[in-house]
């Protein structure tokens, strides 16, 4: 068996209690209501950080105009559109939308 010094032990502990006292909302997209639920919180999880809410806001409008122009173009429609971007937010906090938004952009207009 292996042994471990007991600092490491420790300090494993505490790293897990800070991963697991993260309660960082994020997206659920089961169904409309838990996603209108789920963006409320997510925004209200962002009114202690303005600059964050404001990136956040920003990106989901740039993330909702990129994913206009197939719409404008016929190539699919309105509904296809905000199923796709439903399911492509689904378990994603607004960090992580911040931070892969062309990730995100992509992953919409391939499927």
């Amino acid at each position: 068996m292996l042994k471990y010094p007991q600092w490491i032990l420790a300090i494993s502990f505490v790293f897990s209690l800070i991963g697991c006292g993260e309660n960082t909302p994020t997206i659920d997209s089961q169904n409309e209501t838990t996603y209108q639920e789920s963006m409320r919180m997510v925004m209200e999880s962002l009114t202690t950080e303005p600059e964050t809410l404001l990136q956040f806001q920003a990106t989901m409008s740039e993330i909702a105009i990129q994913l206009s122009k197939p719409v404008l173009r016929g190539e699919i429609t309105e509904q296809e559109q905000g199923e796709r971007l439903v399911q492509a937010l689904d378990g994603k906090s607004a960090q992580y939308v911040i931070e892969n938004k062309d990730e995100i952009i992509q992953s919409i207009l391939m499927n």
